[in-house]
């Protein structure tokens, strides 16, 4: 038992080494611009998978070495995994598809961005895994033929320095997306690390959007033969002569008449919006981002083609960021008003930042179907237009309970064709109702999407007790009390840290929040304390408790 717990310890402990920014929390006391952040970050994240010799980086020896622990379960069948839930608590997702097969449009595709590949054929209400035994967990897009919907091209990595991790390429299915098979041509190549955008055109041209930390790598990637071969096109202008300056893609987007849009900006990449009208052959600049001007986002009206929004995120973090509206596809653009948030409880505060400093992390939009006027964007909390972005409401709140709730950082939005959104998120996925009433409700769909993003786990030392804690990302620390897929109660919120259990008092055990904030109870969470020391150590703070000095 000693033996196992120390391995388990070990293992959780190297994955914990890579650090994450909050999702519910602005980080306060950064002193550095949030491009040196990030690029730091990265390369934090790249010494512990680096070659100690050679200091590269070789994704197959991560696929390898899956590959033997596979082979070697084979051989061992005393190695067995048994899902333990929760079944109630999903986790982040970006990746969300309406599979175009389905002309009910209830068949969805969602990507955990540690959890694997899933799909529900009841608009949500019910999830079945595709894989989540993939060499690579991380589910950054989803894309499919639109001539052939047996199709389906699914990226991995996930982006914007988030925490999901490093992909390895894009999987293929022709099989209706039954079963998968790794893109030579993709496998472990850089460029295809963070594949945050798929479009598969009406000519069945695949087109990617890709970010990398290198400065040759990443970018917009095309294949006109079903991802045997990619042509590649880089914003270089300025990524060869800005120390710092990476590839890029933030957004990637067609229209319904097959225009293309590729944003580029983030962390060190600051250059603007380009558009393809030949499927992706040649591009043209339409928007050069201004000083401070760092991630971008698109939203093309689907029944207008010429009428777009774009977000933009600032990189000082405490701008607002700024809201702009073009009716003539990309070639002029109107900066329009901004939405007040309210960002706690008091729902007489209102602020100006409605993006609230995280737009590095979360952001998204789309524009209803029918009507080019009905907007919807997302950062922290959900906010919509029906005037063409002359006015603003904030129709979602994590934690302002004079507006409905939902769980905090928005990364995917789609309209569906009764004009309600399915929204993806930190939480999961949700379904909004009377959307266009401007006073909606949402429901979450994210029962049994076990997608959880679990940074430790601690269990209870007593024989035969099946007791477990696990703190996550963004959804609190979780209790479960069965070895069976069930129900998990959240003992303490926000971003759940480490874990403890104390070995000879089972009763006592310890959670941790963000830096060094811990709660902690003497009764099995009937009663909780806690303590905050300070704002120092990592984001997810690597702690030990000694059971024998308590």
């Amino acid at each position: 038992m000693n033996l196992l717990r120390i391995s388990i310890g070990c293992i959780l402990t190297a994955l914990l080494l890579v650090t994450a920014l909050s999702s519910c929390q602005k980080v306060e006391n950064r002193e550095e611009n949030k491009a040196v952040h990030m690029a730091k970050r990265w390369h934090h994240d790249s010494l512990y998978i680096a070659d100690p010799e050679t200091g590269e980086i070789y994704i197959e020896n991560v696929v390898e070495a899956i590959n033997n622990r596979e082979r070697n379960s084979e051989r061992n069948s005393v190695l067995t995994f048994t899902e333990v839930g929760p079944n109630n608590i999903s986790g982040r997702v970006r990746a969300l598809h309406v599979d175009y097969s389905d002309p009910t449009g209830m068949t969805l595709w969602a990507g955990g961005v540690s959890g694997g590949l899933w799909k529900s054929t009841d608009g949500g209400i019910n999830w079945n895994k595709i894989n989540d035994f993939l060499p690579v967990l991380s589910i950054g897009s989803i894309g499919q033929d639109p001539n052939n919907h047996q199709i389906f091209y699914v990226g991995t990595g996930e982006g914007y320095g988030a925490t999901g991790g490093r992909g390895n390429g894009i999987y293929k299915s022709t099989d209706g997306g039954n079963t998968f098979s790794l893109l030579s041509s993709t496998d472990g190549l850089s460029s295809f690390n963070f594949i945050v955008d798929i479009v598969v055109t009406p000519a069945s041209t695949v087109i990617t959007g890709n970010q990398s930390r290198f400065c040759n790598r990443g970018g917009v990637l095309r294949s006109d033969n079903g991802g045997a071969s990619w042509a590649i096109f880089q914003d270089d202008d300025n990524c060869s002569t800005v120390d710092g300056a990476v590839n890029f893609v933030s957004d990637l987007e067609m229209s319904s008449g097959g225009r293309i849009y590729a944003a580029f900006g983030g962390f060190g990449d600051n250059d603007g919006i380009y558009v393809s009208t030949d499927n992706g052959l040649s591009w043209a600049e339409i928007y050069t981002a201004l000083e401070g001007e760092s991630r971008l986002e698109i939203a093309i009206s689907p029944s207008n083609q010429d009428i777009l929004y774009m977000l933009i995120d600032n990189t000082s973090g405490d701008e607002v960021p700024i809201i702009k509206k073009s009716i003539d596809g990309g070639l002029e653009w109107e900066t329009l008003s901004t939405p007040q948030w309210i960002p706690n409880n008091n729902c007489n505060i209102q602020q100006d930042n409605w993006g609230g400093g995280n737009t590095w992390y979360n952001l998204i939009a789309a524009v209803n179907p029918t009507n080019p006027d009905h907007v919807v964007i997302g950062a922290i909390d959900l906010f919509q237009s029906l005037d063409g972005g002359e006015t603003w409401d904030q129709i979602s709140a994590w934690a302002a309970n004079c507006i409905p709730n939902m769980h905090a950082d928005q990364h995917n939005i789609i309209f569906r064709e009764d004009g309600e959104i399915w929204i993806a998120n930190d939480g999961g996925i949700y379904l909004s109702s009377e959307l266009a009433s401007g006073n909606p409700t949402f429901q979450f769909l994210g029962n049994d999407l076990n997608v959880t993003q679990f940074y430790s786990c601690e269990y209870e030392p007593e024989s035969g007790s099946d007791y477990l804690i696990g703190g996550t990302q963004d959804n609190g620390t979780i209790q479960l009390q069965s070895l069976s897929k069930q129900t998990g109660i959240i003992v303490s919120g926000g971003d759940g840290g480490h874990t403890h259990i104390d070995q000879s008092d089972p009763d006592f055990q310890l959670t941790s929040f963000i830096f060094n904030e811990y709660f902690f109870t003497e009764n099995k969470w009937n009663t909780v304390r806690k303590t905050k020391l300070n704002d120092k150590g990592r984001f997810i703070n690597p702690t030990d408790l000694d059971d024998d000095r308590n």
